[in-house]
């Protein structure tokens, strides 16, 4: 093995797109068109018209002369604000925020903006644009209002004072963050259950006032355009709002929340039960949603409230079947863990909503999941798409993806997400090599470009799974280098008892240079012990790694981001077979002293175990 240690993030830049015989732009806007949805891009070209003319002037707006009545059954969503507040909710990964000073830290970052609260940033540097919408959700008041005590308490209605005194009304402008659909859907509810919490209940009329306001510019600017969990996070707040206010607008909002979701769920939720962003963190997000809206709806628009409850229970199955032994999820795509509800949010909005958690039956078919679980062990493989066709701001080139776990403790990981900025840390966690799967000639498997944009991507185009000789096994197969000259990549899991094996086929008219990845969990330390042979340990156990049909392993340095903000370096195996006879590659997982094996011949692989042996043909 070569001493120097590869600087996955350097690759990363390095990496090509597939091939193509036209321009990149060019083959960039051809995908845009045949990818996304008409109606999306239309929608799009008229908001950045409209940008264009109104530059950021403020907008008129008129709300009308009508006063913030509110429903006087307030106690489903008195038992929400408890929920959340208890600081188990939506809340950023903020380490503490200095309310009186203006000191915040959301994102694993902190910022001074002064007192009063710089919320437009005249005065200062600009943080990061996911920070500044943090910032505007103002979910970090949450903790602050469990502790009516402390000397932060206080500092809340202050705050919300400041932030209406700076965003009047008659001054809306087009660009403002503050004014953002997506911001003042995370908003709403934050300042909601602010009010709820407090006991006596006390209206704050300003308040109240300016609630009332952003959610009636809120019901004529959903985010349309992009759709996906934004649009339904619109729904989820006016919702809310709708159960909060009384009055015909109110009810108005329901009527536009009902059709809405009526109309969006079937699409966005799969039928396997996820959503088709196919990110686990954003699946716990919309499935809170639902959750949230079918406890909130229940007296005042019960036929919404079953609605939302029906698909949040099969959001349940899936979940609870993909989870890791650790009970969190894996951090396929863009993932991290403290940025949306946890699991236990998810069973406790459940058990309120009279949605109960145990009694869902799990899904025998997770979609195009294997999942092979073993006492406390487990391997997880996505073998679905990247992400929807037409919406791929959340997708990754994590094609045959997999994570795995040991009695409990993850060891083979994907990388996760690290923040939403344009930077090279942003194309490592989009990139092939965060990830575990194979590449051809250094090639992506998906032209990942931008913050969230992707032009030609790669498709599953077979899986199939089944038992043979006591083992457990599943293919996949995919075409993300068909411009290469490569027609499809398999990858056949095994599982028997302890043991895992993992093999990679190429079926292509040349001989093509395959590169693997598999990246390791921080705990686990890695020991030489042959030429393709080692062990790898945590605390508690020991495996050995055996690699077959390689000409050389080498040890990359990647990154490791289990939350926003957090990136924790890692070590990768990356091992490559150049251009030669063979077009099959893999690994090998067993006991420290198994005598297992791995043999190939041409499209033929035997493995062999003490006691037993699997055979199986790539055709």
């Amino acid at each position: 093995m070569n001493s120097i240690v590869i600087d996955l993030e350097q690759r990363a830049t390095a990496m090509a797109a597939p091939a193509h015989r036209i321009p990149l732009r060019i083959d960039r806007a051809i995908q845009v068109a045949k990818n996304y949805r008409w109606s999306q891009m239309a929608r799009r070209g008229w908001k950045l018209l409209r940008r264009r003319v109104q530059g950021n002037r403020p907008i008129a707006i008129k709300f009308g002369q009508d006063h913030p009545a509110l429903r006087s059954d307030r106690a489903a969503l008195e038992s929400l604000a408890k929920i959340f507040i208890a600081g188990r909710g939506k809340t950023p990964s903020s380490e503490w925020c200095d309310l009186a000073t203006g000191s915040i830290a959301l994102l694993n970052e902190r910022f001074e903006l002064g007192s009063p609260i710089d919320w437009k940033f005249t005065r200062r540097e600009q943080p990061s644009h996911l920070w500044r919408f943090q910032l505007q959700y103002q979910e970090f008041l949450l903790p602050l209002a469990s502790d009516e005590s402390s000397s932060e308490y206080g500092q809340i209605w202050r705050t919300l004072d400041e932030w209406i005194a700076a965003h009047e009304v008659g001054e809306v402008k087009s660009l403002d963050d503050s004014w953002h659909p997506y911001c003042i859907s995370r908003r709403l509810p934050a300042w909601m259950w602010l009010l709820l919490f407090e006991k006596p209940f006390l209206p704050n009329q300003r308040v109240l006032h300016s609630l009332y306001a952003q959610a009636d510019y809120l019901a004529a600017n959903f985010e349309l355009d992009p759709g996906g969990n934004h649009l339904l996070e619109n729904y989820t707040a006016l919702g809310l709002a709708g159960s909060f206010f009384d009055g015909a607008k109110s009810d108005s909002w329901l009527d536009a929340v009902e059709l809405g979701l009526r109309s969006e769920l079937p699409r966005q939720i799969l039928k396997h039960g996820e959503h088709f962003e196919r990110s686990p963190m954003y699946h716990c997000q919309v499935l809170a949603n639902l959750l949230t809206l079918a406890h909130a709806t229940k007296a005042v628009r019960p036929s919404l409230a079953e609605y939302c409850a029906a698909q949040a229970r099969t959001m349940i199955a899936f979940v609870k079947e993909i989870l890791h032994p650790d009970g969190e999820i894996p951090l396929f795509g863009d993932s991290g863990f403290g940025e949306s509800p946890s699991i236990a949010l998810l069973r406790e909005l459940a058990e309120v909503a009279d949605v109960e958690w145990m009694s869902v039956a799990q899904d025998v078919n997770p979609g195009p999941y294997w999942i092979l679980k073993r006492g406390g062990s487990a391997l997880i493989f996505d073998a679905g798409p990247v992400g929807p066709r037409e919406l791929p701001a959340h997708s990754h080139c994590d094609l045959l993806g997999l994570e795995a776990s040991i009695d409990g403790r993850r060891w083979f990981v994907d990388s996760g997400n690290f923040n939403y900025e344009s930077d090279s840390m942003r194309r490592y966690c989009r990139s092939s090599v965060a990830h575990n799967v194979v590449v051809v000639d250094d090639r992506e498997q998906c032209d990942v470009w931008s913050k969230f944009r992707m032009g030609f991507r790669g498709q599953p185009i077979r899986f199939e799974t089944g038992q043979r000789a006591g083992a457990d096994w599943a293919i996949a197969r995919h075409n993300a280098y068909r411009r290469h000259r490569v027609r499809w990549l398999d990858r056949l899991l095994v599982g028997w008892g302890d043991v895992w094996m993992c093999g990679d086929f190429a079926e292509s008219d040349r001989r093509p240079k395959l590169t693997g990845y598999l990246h390791l969990a921080p705990e686990v330390s890695v020991l030489r012990v042959g030429e393709r042979r080692f062990e790898l340990s945590d605390q508690f156990h020991r495996r050995r790694l055996d690699f077959f049909g390689i000409d050389d392993v080498e040890m990359g340095e990647g990154w490791y981001c289990p939350g926003f903000g957090r990136r924790v370096r890692n070590q990768c195996f990356v091992y490559r077979q150049s251009e030669g006879p063979l077009t099959s590659l893999g690994w090998l997982l067993d006991s420290v002293d198994a005598a297992s094996s791995v043999e190939l011949d041409g499209r033929r692989l035997f493995l062999r175990l003490a006691t037993a042996s699997f055979e199986w043909s790539f055709d």
